[in-house]
């Protein structure tokens, strides 16, 4: 049984690696959950030879009562060390832009995003969250990239006594 169990998981690591290949949406169906359970659902397109071929990033739109607007953006952390530090962010956001207009993270972030402002005695009324991106080209061409785009993925409208939930 361990023989096999190992067997199962290299398989589903090896196809899990492959990109964009005609096998892995079938075969990554029922082993994506095993996958993501062991910490082993990395992607690996960003490496050659065949790199991402969009750059992506995400804001949100706060709206408060009072008219105020506020931006956000994801968290950054400070130079050198600050890979350590917003790398996470960074996994969510490549998670996130996987799925889509359709992930399930776009209304868990502006819900976290409304919760923090609620908690802290402001009182948002919506939170718009964008997703933006552009096209990367090939060295040496030019220009290097295209225009970036802008798609909003979720709008969360915030009742000022609602409490929102986790």
């Amino acid at each position: 049984m361990i023989s096999l169990f190992v067997v199962v998981v290299f398989a589903s690591v090896f196809v899990s690696s492959m990109t964009n290949g005609a096998l892995e949406p079938s075969l990554l169906r029922q082993d994506q959950k095993l996958l993501a359970l062991m910490g082993l659902d990395q992607r690996w397109d960003i490496f050659a030879p065949d790199p991402r071929r969009k750059a992506v990033e995400v804001r949100a739109q706060i709206t408060y009562a009072d008219g105020q607007v506020e931006k956000w953006r994801l968290p950054n952390g400070p130079p050198v060390i600050g890979g350590y530090w917003d790398g996470r962010w960074r996994k969510w956001l490549d998670n996130a832009m996987r799925a889509g207009p359709q992930s399930e993270l776009w209304p868990d972030l502006a819900k976290w995003l409304a919760r923090e402002r609620l908690e802290s005695g402001r009182r948002p009324v919506q939170v718009t969250v964008v997703g933006r991106y552009h096209d990367q080209y090939r060295p040496g061409t030019d220009p290097l990239r295209g225009p970036w785009r802008e798609l909003v993925v979720h709008r969360l409208p915030v009742s000022p006594f609602q409490a929102v939930s986790r």
